[in-house]
């Protein structure tokens, strides 16, 4: 749990921003089940030495009141045990990864005061609807949407 750090910034990157490959920080694999990231004001991504650290253990994943999080990482794909996915307060984050379909073992998402992104995820109209489509349980702003397989 990562809650109330207002100075904390988990960007490990080494190097300069002109380097065209980014080294990470060696840093042992999680073995994490459920992260909960709350009031990080400086977070505007989850850093990629995170996930590749939580890529097979992590089921659960909860971002609350991140106030400048703008984006979800392509890389959330390799998140092969991830079954849910709570995203609240986060009126930055505009759009899912291109493939966040692939994650085959996801059972809910719920998104609630975000915005941009609940209008991307409505039914029918929303741009990144067919990457939720195979969610059983979709949460928008508090009411709960079937998926196209239900």
């Amino acid at each position: 749990m990562l809650v109330d750090c207002e100075k904390l910034n988990l960007d490990l990157s080494m190097g300069t921003e002109g380097e065209n490959n980014h080294q990470y920080l060696n840093i042992p694999r999680a073995h994490l089940r459920v992260l909960f990231i709350g009031q990080l004001p400086q977070l505007e991504e989850l850093p990629q030495w995170l996930l590749q650290g939580l890529a097979n253990t992590l089921q659960s994943l909860n971002i609350d009141d991140c106030s400048n999080f703008k984006a979800l990482r392509d890389s959330m794909q390799d998140l092969k045990s991830l079954q849910d996915v709570h995203i609240a307060d986060c009126p930055e984050l505009s759009s899912l990864p291109k493939d966040f379909n692939c994650l085959i073992d996801l059972r809910e998402i719920q998104i609630e005061n975000c915005p941009k992104l609940s209008k991307r995820c409505k039914p029918k109209t929303g741009e990144d609807r067919p990457k939720i489509a195979h969610i059983p349980k979709i949460e928008l702003d508090g009411k709960i949407i079937t998926s196209t397989k239900n």
